[in-house]
């Protein structure tokens, strides 16, 4: 009869969730705010985020490593033209990555820009 080795257990580490870090962070800022807000009157545009007393948007964009949507061809200038309208309305689009919600890195050499930073500078 053969003995089953010892399992190790398992350490399970808190998966990294930009998205949820930006939820949590908008939702705690105390200023009144509406996701998927639709902005312009004949396109079915819509901000992630939007604090229309203040006309600031927040658009988290998707895929920047991957090749995702809004960073190839037609995807990329549908929203250059929704941003282009956007600002001809007077909206502040601050637009962030996964990047932008993680620790800075080690490296000196790579910047690191800070996603809330750039959202409470819309704001004030």
């Amino acid at each position: 009869m053969k003995l089953a080795k010892a399992k190790k257990p398992r350490i399970r580490r808190k998966k990294f969730d930009p998205k949820q870090i930006l939820d949590d962070f908008i939702a705690n800022l105390g200023v009144p705010f509406e996701r998927e807000l639709r902005f312009h009157e004949t396109r079915n545009w819509r901000f992630d985020y939007a604090f229309p007393d203040k006309k600031v948007a927040v658009e988290y964009e998707g895929g920047v490593w991957t090749g995702g949507r809004h960073f190839r061809g037609a995807g990329a200038i549908e929203d250059m033209a929704k941003y282009n309208e956007a600002a001809i309305a007077g909206w502040k689009v601050i637009r962030v990555v996964s990047d932008m919600f993680k620790p800075p890195s080690r490296n000196p050499r790579r910047r690191h820009y800070d996603g809330k930073e750039f959202i409470l500078r819309a704001l004030s």
